[in-house]
């Protein structure tokens, strides 16, 4: 048996050969592009604020900036938000000592990398070891 699914578009979807045992549900949790365009620009007020020095500030608003700006395009280019995210995430884990407030960074990256998928998952465990 053959199944061409082309277009998926559901919290959950699971694909099984044989028996499948669920405990605890599933969930699938949807960002819509408005909400990351939200979060992207909560992201830029929060690496202004953030306390990062000099040349870490200046990157951290660089990668910011540049995600804000790819998410305002009709249609943005996930690898490229995932990109710049991961290198803002990289400038902030250098600085992690020195940022005064890195916990208000948390929600709006962790919407972003919900939107991204399967291209944030790996970002989101470098974001747990910031938080």
């Amino acid at each position: 048996m053959t199944f061409n699914i082309r277009n998926q578009n559901a919290g959950v979807i699971n694909n099984v050969e044989g028996d499948q045992l669920i405990y605890g549900g599933q969930t699938g949790t949807l960002v819509t592009l408005a909400e990351a365009r939200s979060a992207a620009h909560l992201l830029q007020e929060g690496v202004r604020s953030a306390g990062l020095p000099g040349r870490s500030a200046a990157a951290a608003r660089e990668h910011a900036a540049a995600v804000a700006e790819q998410l305002a395009k009709d249609a943005p280019d996930r690898p490229t938000v995932a990109e710049r995210l991961a290198h803002l995430l990289g400038v902030l884990k250098s600085a992690a000592p020195l940022v005064t407030s890195a916990a208000a960074l948390g929600p709006p990256l962790h919407t972003l990398l919900t939107w991204l998928g399967a291209l944030g998952e790996p970002l989101a465990h470098v974001l747990a070891t910031l938080l």
